[in-house]
């Protein structure tokens, strides 16, 4: 049934009369109704709208349409292979609503006027208004807001974007594919936000005045709050900041950034899209400000140093900054590397005029070296760690080998908490007969750690471990008043004495040890600083470190107390990028502070039996003069090199003569389980931010860490086995091994001759 004359047209294309007697034709033979109509209705596909290039055809088709449902027998449209094309192309008829002039322009940039006709139209048609405003919604875009050239065509985006909103009925808002184009447009429409002046500028360097103007019509919208906050803090990138040309510059981003945090709703800085951009910039910007404030530093000692011998050291120090600086690809930070190297040839070259000499080597050089051995002020601090003290003892054996001397002889501060403790009490106690003399040498104390460990770990019978249903402080108390082990203070002052006083010492000393009242107090503020316990300290967040932290000490002037924040000191002495406080002739203001509580010259063995009362393993230390029991300084300090620091500040060091050698028992987290004494650990300071802080407070190459790292899990504090004390042994012999070139310059500083 082809047609007798416009076989070269589709039936959608005929003329009305043509295809009105084709289907009286269709109609007449009853057998291949359903057939015919089928072959007709399927010139009015979507492939044949699109191919529509006038309005004429336009109205053609849809009135051919038309003439074709009311030709259509009623039992012929309910067949489903018909019904399903009336459908169809009753759908596809939306995509007809065409402009009549503006075919050209998409909808989101049509005269309003225009456009509302257009809905209007839309809304009449109650088959096609999903599809309808389906189409119109696709023409506001991402590409099309990417398309925008000037204010109008803006202003009219907005403006008719509104327009449908309020022209849409709500049944139709609540279909699927409309309401997604919706709340996505009213996403993009954020993007519009642009400055009317400043878009060639960046927000991070905006006005500050300008930039809050923005965030608060951002807040105004609710629906594009996050998608604005979010192309803001993406201009405060990593690229963005290495553009940085000058000071004023990097103190408008950095403004910027806080006007930005403080103004930005809560609910906002928790979006998954947020939280991760706002984090980031927060550490970029840290690290940009440190390593500015880095080569600041070292340029102004630039400036006010003579001295070749010290030009070159300083030389050395920006180097060192400049190749571990993260950002040394930001203008700014390039401009003053370049100034301090422009400053350092000027002033060697007027040190070569002035001195006529060889400046490598100068013999006023020669002296100020041999002059700042004989002053370098040395510290060996010891961590604690129960039986696992076996390890740093074996590398003090090492440095006893290499110096042929006692370690006594070549520290002249040694400190230690727990094992630690009771290791610098024995390796500074003299002699009996001759006081000037150590009474144990490393290689003495490590055979007494090997081989009589059983005289102090001997097991308490009454002993049980806490209940599970108790919570973490309930435990923590249990734990204080129920040891695992018997009182170890007998052998301690068999080995110390109990008429040795810490007066004698043949070296400064400082033991640490904690008070019951002290624990509790840091517990309760955990807890208060940390949404999440210890889980949140274990992370080390800052908020896990915050609190300021205080520590009991024993000295040859009596028990002190050393108050400082990891905090605060993190701020001022970030890393080894800030060495330049060491060559300023002002020295920083206090971080820390230490007062004497007891003026009492304590026993040596005392000091150790304070210092190793480990809460789960050995009972705490009561005192007649203290209104506390004395617990282990590794309740809260298991690394004891900061409050060694202070005591020789404290004692009238000088900053840059501090040369410290620190030495742990083994990665301290390698062990932690289930089990209760490791909760103790989870209590002390974070290593790798104390290691940072005295990297940026001591002089570069006069601080030292060297700690064996387990594989897996790690010997327990009190796991006295044959094969576990060997392990322990085989373990400082490899930390040897693995720093023996180390340990051979350490030696160097500590005793020239030796090497």
């Amino acid at each position: 049934m082809l047609p007798p004359v416009d076989n070269t047209k589709p039936y959608s294309l005929w003329e009305s009369n043509s295809l009105q007697k084709h289907c009286e034709e269709i109609n007449q033979n009853r057998g291949s109704r359903e057939r015919g109509y089928y072959k007709v209705l399927q010139s009015f596909s979507s492939d044949q709208i699109n191919s529509i290039s006038s309005k004429s055809e336009v109205s053609l088709f849809n009135r051919n349409f038309s003439l074709i449902k009311a030709s259509m027998p009623q039992d012929i449209k309910e067949r489903s292979t018909i019904q399903l094309l009336l459908n169809g192309t009753r759908s596809e008829k939306g995509s007809l609503m065409l402009p009549s002039v503006d075919n050209s322009i998409p909808y989101s940039l049509w005269e309003s006027r225009r456009l509302q006709e257009h809905c209007e139209k839309i809304n009449q048609d109650h088959g096609s208004r999903e599809i309808g405003y389906y189409r119109i919604l696709q023409s506001f875009s991402s590409d099309q807001i990417n398309s925008i050239s000037g204010k109008n065509e803006l202003s009219l985006f907005s403006r008719n974007f509104s327009l449908i909103k309020a022209s849409m009925p709500q049944d139709i808002k609540e279909r699927s594919k409309i309401q997604l184009l919706l709340n996505g447009t009213r996403s993009e429409k954020g993007s519009l936000m642009l400055p009317s002046v400043d878009n060639s500028i960046p927000y991070s360097l905006w006005e500050s005045r300008r930039l809050q103007e923005h965030c608060e019509k951002i807040n105004q919208d609710r629906g594009s709050r996050e998608i604005g906050y979010y192309r803001v803090l993406q201009s405060f990138s990593a690229n963005q900041i290495n553009s940085i040309s000058s000071k004023s510059e990097l103190s408008l981003f950095s403004r910027n950034f806080s006007l930005i945090t403080r103004i930005m709703p809560q609910d906002i800085k928790e979006r998954s899209t947020i939280q991760p951009l706002l984090n980031r910039t927060h550490s970029e910007i840290r690290e940009c400000l440190r390593s500015v404030n880095a080569l600041k530093g070292i340029k102004q000692n630039l400036k006010s140093c003579w001295m070749p011998a010290r030009l070159n050291e300083i030389k050395d120090v920006l180097l060192e900054v400049w190749q571990g600086m993260p950002y040394n690809k930001m203008q700014l930070c390039k401009n003053t590397y370049e100034k301090c190297e422009k400053i350092y040839l000027t002033k060697i070259e007027q040190a070569k005029r002035n001195f006529k000499d060889d400046i490598s080597s100068p013999p006023e050089g020669r002296l100020n070296a041999e002059a700042e051995k004989k002053t370098i002020y040395p510290i060996l601090s010891l961590d604690g760690g129960g039986i696992r003290g076996i390890i740093p003892i074996t590398v003090l054996v090492e440095i006893e080998k290499i110096t042929k001397k006692p370690i006594a002889s070549l520290f002249k501060l040694i400190g230690g908490t727990s094992t630690g403790g009771i290791l610098a009490l024995g390796l500074s106690k003299p002699q009996e007969k001759d006081p000037r003399l150590p009474q144990y040498t490393a290689q003495d104390l490590l055979n007494i750690y090997t081989n009589e460990h059983s005289a102090i770990f001997q097991l308490n019978p009454a002993y049980a471990p806490p209940p599970e249903e108790l919570k973490f402080h309930e435990k923590i108390a249990w734990a204080i008043h129920r040891s695992k082990y018997n009182d170890p203070s007998p052998f301690l002052m068999e080995k110390l004495g109990n008429t040795a006083l810490l007066s004698s010492a043949l070296t400064d000393v400082v033991v640490t040890a904690n008070t019951v009242n002290a624990i509790g107090d840091k517990v309760e503020q955990l807890f208060k600083n940390c949404v999440s316990g210890v889980i949140s300290f274990l992370t080390k967040t800052p908020s896990s470190y915050a609190f300021d932290k205080t520590v009991h000490i024993f000295t040859k002037a009596g028990l002190k107390t050393v108050s400082y924040s990891l905090k605060k000191l993190e701020d001022r002495y970030p890393s080894v990028l800030s060495p330049h406080y060491y060559y300023t002739r002002t020295p920083p203001p206090p971080l820390y502070s230490i007062t004497t509580e007891l003026k009492e010259d304590f026993s040596m063995g005392f000091a150790a039996q304070a210092t190793s009362a480990a809460p789960t393993f050995f009972p705490v230390c009561p005192h007649p003069s203290i209104n506390d029991f004395l617990i282990d300084g590794g309740a809260l300090q298991n690394n004891p090199a900061l409050p060694c620091v202070f005591e020789s500040l404290d004692n009238g060091s000088i900053q840059k003569n501090l040369f410290l050698l620190s030495l742990g028992t083994g990665n301290p987290c390698a062990d932690l389980g289930p089990s209760l004494p490791s909760l103790w650990f989870e209590l002390t300071q974070p290593e790798s931010e104390t290691n940072e802080i005295l990297k940026g407070m001591l002089s570069p190459g006069a601080y030292h860490r060297l700690q064996y790292e387990f594989e897996g899990h790690a010997p327990g504090l009190d796991d006295t086995r044959p094969e576990t004390i060997k392990v322990l042994e085989d373990s400082g012999k490899a930390l040897i091994e693995e720093n023996r070139d180390v340990l051979r310059n350490i030696c160097k500083v500590l005793d020239p001759d030796s090497i």
